[in-house]
């Protein structure tokens, strides 16, 4: 994770924008590109990993997971249905968040 975020922070300050794809393993440094990639993976649901909770192995980030109210919300843009959560607290937090508007 350490290695990500330096190498995301030097990519933001070349290009301003910095995302990388964890399925594709691809960065993405433009912010339409970025629109466009979720986009695609949208339109190919199937490319999506099911698995929505964050992944570790070894203490390291085998694959970030996505919200599976966002993922289902189509009236979000294609980059809010395709967040990706790095850490656990912070993806449940927000699934949480969906759960007590349920309620």
């Amino acid at each position: 994770k350490h290695i990500y975020s330096c190498y995301k922070k030097r990519l933001r300050t070349s290009y301003k924008f910095a995302e990388l794809c964890f399925p594709c393993s691809e960065w993405i440094t433009s912010e339409k590109e970025w629109i466009d990639h979720c986009q695609a993976h949208l339109d190919k649901p199937e490319g999506i990993p099911t698995q929505c909770n964050p992944f570790s192995y070894g203490g390291c980030l085998a694959s970030p997971r996505y919200c599976p109210f966002c993922l289902g919300d189509t009236a979000l843009p294609a980059t809010s249905l395709m967040r990706q959560f790095l850490d656990r607290p912070e993806w449940q937090d927000h699934v949480e968040q969906h759960i007590e508007k349920l309620e």
